[in-house]
């Protein structure tokens, strides 16, 4: 993995790269938090996720496995919503103390109401952080938590459509859409990086959106995914036992995130997705066509 990071650097800037390198904090793993902050996650539900990845590093079977690590861990976290963005430093976490600073800084992440879920983005901008920060890790893991699917372009750009849309320009955003995040996890792959991600859901938000959403389309498109778990399976995850996970914004939120945290850290096997009843298909379109349709945009456009 130290080859593939280094290797991902341009020939221009190999004596940098080099120096870089040959100065950077070795650790087990190198982890990024990609955290959805878009304005379909209100106040609660993002109190929720916040502290689920706060408690998360202050639970005491996550700080074991981090001090059991040869050189532990570095990670950071990186909220997205329209764009990502960078919301710590980088932390080297090597014991329960370091866990408890990192969960500190988790705690001081700001709420922002935008419209907008740039998966793609929020990848991108990990995995920029990870190529050019001062640590060397065995493994690089991109986690991603989000309640919804790419609905912009990537650089976090609508798509341009007709108000209401037509269902031509429905498909043709669709399929920009999946180009964005096809492309940012393509490119996390050939720099040796594994995407893993937590489907959030909510089928109870989409009941008042179903009626619409097949008069507009007159139908699904063939193979689409039926799940929120199933898309990012399908759409965003990579690398050797990659995984999704499923669950809501409730008292277990923790606890999935705990399990997801130490699948990633510790040389075990994955963790088993879930088994969790999730929204019909026509939640997972009514989250894509989220910023298309503009009569509600805190709840079409998050």
């Amino acid at each position: 993995m130290r080859f593939l990071k280094s290797s991902i650097m341009a020939a221009a800037l190999l004596p940098f790269t080099w120096f870089n390198n040959a100065h950077a904090v070795l650790v087990d793993t190198e982890l990024s938090l990609v955290i959805d902050i878009s304005s379909s996650i209100d106040a609660g539900e993002f109190v929720l996720q916040r502290d689920g990845y706060a408690n998360a590093f202050r639970d005491a079977s996550v700080q074991a496995a981090i001090s059991a690590l040869t050189n532990g861990i570095a990670v950071a976290a990186f909220p997205f919503a329209l764009t990502g963005a960078q919301a710590t430093p980088w932390f080297h976490l090597q014991n329960a103390a370091d866990a408890e600073a990192f969960a500190t800084a988790i705690d001081a992440i700001p709420d922002e109401d935008v419209v907008g879920t740039n998966i793609a983005s929020g990848v991108d901008v990990a995995l920029a952080s990870m190529l050019s920060n001062d640590f060397e890790g065995t493994k690089l893991v991109i986690d991603v938590s989000t309640d919804g699917v790419q609905n912009v372009f990537r650089p976090g750009l609508p798509c341009p459509i007709s108000d209401p849309p037509t269902a031509l320009e429905v498909e043709a955003c669709l399929a920009a859409f999946d180009a964005a995040i096809h492309g940012a996890r393509d490119d996390a792959a050939a720099a040796g990086a594994f995407i893993n991600a937590l489907a959030i859901f909510d089928p109870a938000s989409a009941a008042e959106y179903l009626a619409e959403l097949e008069a507009l389309l007159g139908g699904l498109p063939p193979g689409f995914p039926t799940t929120l778990e199933e898309y990012l399976m399908e759409n965003l995850i990579t690398g050797p036992d990659a995984f999704v996970l499923s669950t809501q914004f409730d008292d277990s939120f923790t606890d999935f995130v705990v399990s997801k945290i130490l699948a990633e850290i510790e040389p075990e096997e994955p963790p088993t997705p879930t088994p969790t009843p999730e929204p019909s298909t026509l939640l997972i379109l009514l989250t894509a066509m989220a910023g298309l349709l503009l009569r509600n945009p805190k709840k079409l456009s998050a």
